[in-house]
């Protein structure tokens, strides 16, 4: 298997991503929670376009909020903080957009954090009400012994691990999650590149049109669509 170095990104097919969520599934059956952690990061950076590093820079109570007494939910929207996303905020003559933001997150991505933070509480490795603290743990991350953060070294070796499992030959960077984010998003928004420059925290829409990809399906129909007519 080789190693995609510096390639250029390219979204992932959705049959090689059913492959790497079936392997990640069938390793949570086992009680792993080193795959329950990373498939909600991995949902997580798939459905949110945010880049790995932010994400392994929230805290607890960035993705919760109480609703009544001690109840508590996953939030469907947070704001990325300029100290925990990349770049610095644009100065009051620049035009654009900074990294900084607000995360929209959808229900894939919730349900994935749900079973995550409770089977953390369930182990006992986070308090049942948490406020405080990083979201992404190691498996060290005891609350008695002291919060752990995953560090991005390891979330990228657990990536190509899974991809290993999942007979993945041409395996993925963890990066190309965020470009298969922003395909999507420009799919879904008919094309609007301003919007997902929003979405992303680029500095232009320029910066985001390295990260749209044309999937193979719609080069396909696309191809068929073009070639009607002709005998």
């Amino acid at each position: 298997m080789t190693e995609r170095g510096n390639r250029p990104g390219r979204p992932i097919p959705d049959k090689d991503r059913r492959a790497l969520l079936a392997e990640l599934d069938a390793w949570t059956a086992r009680g792993r929670f080193a795959a329950v952690r990373d498939r909600a990061l991995y949902v997580l950076c798939l459905t949110t376009g945010i880049r790995l590093a932010e994400a392994l820079r929230l805290d607890v109570s960035d993705v919760l909020e109480r609703v009544a007494g001690p109840r508590i939910r996953i939030v469907s929207q947070f704001y990325l903080s300029v100290g925990k996303a990349k770049g610095e905020p644009a100065s009051a003559t620049r035009q654009g957009y900074t990294s900084a933001r607000s995360v929209f997150v959808a229900e894939p991505a919730r349900r994935a954090l749900r079973v995550y933070l409770d089977d953390a509480a369930r182990r006992g490795w986070m308090p049942r009400d948490p406020w405080s603290g990083p979201l992404f743990l190691t498996v060290k991350g005891r609350a008695a012994a002291g919060h752990h953060r995953l560090c991005k070294r390891t979330a990228q070796a657990h990536f190509r691990a899974w991809q290993e499992r999942a007979h993945i030959v041409d395996p993925y960077r963890f990066h190309d999650l965020r470009h298969t984010a922003l395909s999507r998003l420009a799919d879904a928004s008919a094309g609007d590149v301003h919007t997902v420059a929003v979405l992303a925290g680029h500095s232009s829409p320029a910066q985001t049109m390295g990260y749209l990809h044309a999937s193979p399906a719609k080069l396909e129909a696309l191809s068929e669509k073009a070639a009607r007519g002709v005998r």
